[in-house]
């Protein structure tokens, strides 16, 4: 008798907080329909909010010039007035009002049926959402009567739900759920999902359960793309297209197409706090999806990988990647719409003639293994040395060749060649003539190129040629192409140390983000002019953006870019660490 009472009673208690829709605990993708083709959630904003209040970021953005002019414009001051009155009525600060409000978490996505947006917030509670809802609409109503305009809110009923509606945008409120949609059909959508609890929705759909089991928990934010849906229905074709026109978009991209022709979603999860943001895609990946046409791209049977980036001083950028361009290049006609194709033609047409007769794609390109580097570094020019009026970095590749002893030699005789070609054209031109030189130490040879100083440079400084001495370097079995002598013989000392070790990814990009602010400071001078004659500015005002813009930059110490596949996924991230105050 007493385990029948305690069950009647737990039962009854059951009923009753039923009956206050306490127990309703679905999540936003419960409500949002199985159509739903993007997705994005955040689950704690309030974490969110503390890490933006006392973000590094955040406090050098406030410090900016320009922001601070912004905060005494009229528009923000009218602004700040009326959050003033929100939080008067509703007796709360502003961060105490975004607090109650999202606290059960923020959901956004794209309904493809009905090609409506629907955004849905959980508040801390039934009161909190209504309130400030009631709010907005009476400010927005007193101040249209005061203006003299219509009531710019309509409201109506919808199977016993109040519903709002200024211009386009439809709100209204369901238990803890503030809900906003800029079409008629989603908001029904939504709502009937709320009153009739369907067994079909976007939270149950298996793919959708699949993509969320794969991200962590620790996540600020997720987003889930559903790339089946939007491939069978003709949207972005572009993406799905079998060839391209754009040769450099092939190159850093054309591998993940063959992916996306195949795999059913994509997910991205950002990760935030005060010392770095990291924003990472994921997405199914087999190996058989690669077409023989884009196999350059991740290597046989998926095992091409990049070299470790070379580390040298003053570094602002590596890319270290592994490419089989030669492949790529055979199969242009694979890859690209006719034009293209045509272009590559003549192309390799004029760079057979160039190499002594040999076919450029096969006996060139097919010489160089995959692993490709390129490294970008801030200059540093000699007392004695011409100095450029506008400064630019020095940046090189390194390839490896299969056969150095036999292919090194042409290569070299082409370099030789090439000046030979441009101190013609160039004195034709009047530009500046080339000077060659070679340096050999014992495990490398460099052969570079100078420019001869013009004798009546001005004191502005002399020609953007005199950013480069072009050089090439031969170390062992690696080939160096590089913007400076410097630069050439650096990595070739950082290269002839040893062998370099694979990593376990496809693509590793790294950035110096306080390098490139300081490649701006050498400029300064010349990006206040440009700013002047593009905007319109004053020399004052100039100054101001490109101080802001120079600060703003501080805010980064780095930021890198990988990308890799590994256990049937595709991962690509972008992560910035910010710099310590």
């Amino acid at each position: 008798m007493v385990a029948i009472r305690n069950a009647g009673i737990s039962l009854l208690t059951l009923l009753f907080v039923a009956s206050l829709g306490v127990a309703d605990d679905r999540t936003a993708a419960d409500l949002f329909p199985p159509s739903t083709i993007l997705y994005a959630e955040v689950p704690q904003p309030k974490s969110l909010l503390e890490v933006l209040e006392d973000h590094p970021l955040r406090q050098r953005i406030e410090k900016l010039e320009g922001v601070r002019d912004a905060y005494n414009n009229k528009q923000f001051l009218q602004f700040r007035v009326a959050v003033a009155i929100i939080e008067a009525r509703l007796e709360q600060t502003w961060p105490q009002i975004l607090e109650s409000l999202t606290e059960g978490g923020i959901a956004i996505g794209f309904d493809a049926q009905s090609q409506g947006v629907v955004l849905l917030v959980k508040a801390r509670d039934e009161e909190a959402a209504p309130k400030l809802l009631k709010t907005l609409i009476d400010l927005a109503r007193a101040a249209a009567k005061d203006a003299g305009n219509p009531d710019p809110v309509k409201s109506g009923e919808y199977r016993g739900i109040t519903v709002h509606q200024a211009d386009q945008a439809r709100f209204a409120t369901l238990g803890r759920w503030l809900f906003v949609t800029n079409k008629s059909e989603s908001g029904k959508a939504v709502l009937d999902a709320y009153l009739d609890k369907p067994e079909t929705t976007l939270g149950n759909n298996p793919r959708f359960l699949e993509a969320r089991s794969k991200t962590g928990d620790a996540a600020t934010a997720w987003g889930y793309v559903n790339v089946e849906t939007i491939r069978n229905g003709g949207i972005a074709k572009a993406l799905f297209a079998g060839k391209t026109d754009n040769p450099v978009a092939e190159l850093l991209v054309g591998g993940l197409l063959d992916t996306f022709q195949h795999t059913p979603y994509v997910t991205a999860s950002l990760t935030l706090d005060q010392q770095h943001t990291r924003l990472e895609f994921a997405t199914p990946h087999q190996q058989d999806w690669t077409t023989e046409a884009r196999e350059y791209y991740f290597g046989p049977d998926g095992k091409g990988r990049a070299p470790l980036p070379i580390q040298i001083e003053n570094q602002l950028l590596t890319l270290s990647t592994y490419r089989d361009v030669s492949t790529m290049w055979l199969r242009a006609g694979d890859l690209f719409t006719d034009n293209i194709v045509d272009q590559f033609a003549k192309a390799d047409s004029t760079l057979s003639t160039l190499f002594s007769g040999k076919d450029f794609g096969e006996d060139i390109l097919g010489e160089v293994h995959p692993e490709i580097q390129l490294v970008v570094t801030r200059q540093a020019y000699a007392e004695d040395a011409p100095k450029p009026a506008i400064k630019l970095p020095a940046f090189a590749a390194v390839f490896r060749l299969k056969n150095p002893e036999t292919v090194g030699p042409d290569f070299r005789r082409t370099y030789q060649s090439l000046i030979g070609f441009l101190n013609i054209t160039g004195a034709m031109n009047g530009q500046p003539q080339l000077n060659l030189d070679i340096e050999k130490e014992d495990n490398y040879q460099i052969v570079s190129a100078t420019y001869l100083a013009e004798k009546d440079a001005s004191d502005a400084g002399m020609k953007i040629h005199y950013n480069f001495s072009p050089s090439v370097a031969f170390v062992g079995e690696h080939f160096i192409v590089s913007s400076t002598t410097a630069l050439a013989r650096e990595l070739a000392q950082a290269v002839g140390k040893g062998d370099r070790q694979a990593s376990d990814l496809n693509t590793i990009v790294k950035l110096n983000a306080s390098g490139i602010g300081d490649i701006l400071a050498d400029n300064r001078g010349q990006l206040v002019a440009q700013n002047m004659l593009a905007e319109g500015n004053s020399k004052e005002e100039a100054e101001r953006a490109i101080g802001d813009l120079l600060g703003l930059l501080e805010a980064a110490e780095s930021a890198s870019f990988d990308l890799g596949t590994s256990a049937g996924t595709l991962r690509a991230s972008i992560e910035i660490v910010y710099a310590a105050e």
